[in-house]
Order: structure tokens, then sequence, then C-alpha cells
């Protein structure tokens, strides 16, 4: 519809959502995650369709339409983030250095933060202290965004009838102030 087109959407439900966003005139580009109760295998792209049956009628056709060779599957996983970014020469940036769940569209978004401080901390410092430097600048930032993509992700995937009301009473009643500072954040460069 054209009063989505230059937006992203994302539909939450019980243990899954749907995200979509108009790339070209005729593409869109959509991703859906499922909560699986042992492993992947329990969900087939051939299931997408039902999976997704109770969601708004442009979430099923952007699905129905879509050719299912053309669908790419992979597991979403959660990783602890490491305390250690560096050792002797070798030094780690971006998913390396702190994976994050796609929850926040942030994982590239860190990754050129990291490049731009440890760049600047190597024209100002020797090797091991632009190292130690650079860490002590981006750990706590890139730290709180791991931790809040996985509660992001988390709510996102609530199950019980009881907390999914709760979350979504919590999220209608939030002021577009209280995410518009949460975003400034996040988008602000980290002082060298």
């Amino acid at each position: 519809p054209t009063d989505l087109k230059n937006e992203l959407n994302e539909a939450w439900g019980k243990s899954e959502r749907f995200g979509f966003v108009q790339i070209t005139e005729n593409k869109v580009y959509w991703y859906a995650l499922k909560t699986f109760k042992e492993n992947k295998n329990e969900f087939l792209v051939e299931n997408l369709e039902q999976y997704f049956n109770s969601y708004n009628p442009v979430i099923k056709n952007i699905i129905k339409s879509t050719k299912k060779e053309h669908i790419n599957t992979a597991e979403i996983s959660d990783l602890k983030p490491t305390d250690v970014w560096f050792k002797d020469n070798i030094c780690l940036m971006g998913d390396a250095a702190h994976a994050t769940t796609p929850n926040m569209g942030q994982g590239a978004c860190q990754a050129i933060e990291d490049a731009y401080v440890l760049a600047a901390c190597l024209d100002k410092y020797k090797l091991n202290k632009a190292f130690l430097k650079y860490q002590k600048i981006r750990l706590p930032k890139a730290h709180q965004v791991v931790k809040m993509s996985w509660f992001v992700g988390k709510i996102a995937h609530l199950k019980n009838p009881l907390s999914i009301a709760l979350r979504n009473l919590i999220l209608k009643l939030t002021p577009s102030s209280v995410n518009k500072k949460q975003n400034e954040q996040i988008f602000q460069l980290t002082e060298l």
C-alpha cells in the first residue's frame, strides 16, 4: 500500500514477528522470525503462510506472492558479549567484538562507529594504547546496544497472552519522546 511505502513496518504476534519495507518500485524486503521450541527444523518455509495466518492481509499477501526459492532461512542466536577486544597486534571490531541480534538494526551501524573510533585512536596512539583506548571508549555503548537488542527480541517473542497484552499496552502508552530519547542515545557518536 502507498501509505506504507517509505517506512519499515514490524508486526509482533505470539512468539513470532514479521517485518517489511519496500526497497524498489516492485520489490519488498521482508523477514519473518518465529521462536522454536527445540530446534530450527520445527518450522518449514512451506508453512510460512500458516504461521502468519492471523496477521494483517498485507503481510499474508507478501508471503503468498514470494517465490519459495527466494526465501533464505537462518537461525538467530544471542551471544554473550566479550570484554576483551584485543590481544597483542590483533583487534576485533563489529560483530567479531560484539555480535548483536538484528532486533534494532544496529549491527552494521555499531561496526562503522567502531571503525571510526579505532581509526581515530590509531591516529593518536601507538598500537596497544590505541586498542586499549578504542575498547574503553566503545565497549560500554556496544554492550548497551547488544543488551537492548536482546531485550527487544525477548519482548517481541513473548508467548503468554497476559504478558503480550501488558507489553502491547505499555508500548501503546509510551510517549514518543521516550522513544526519541532512546534513539538519540544510540545514534550519538561516542566522544573521543
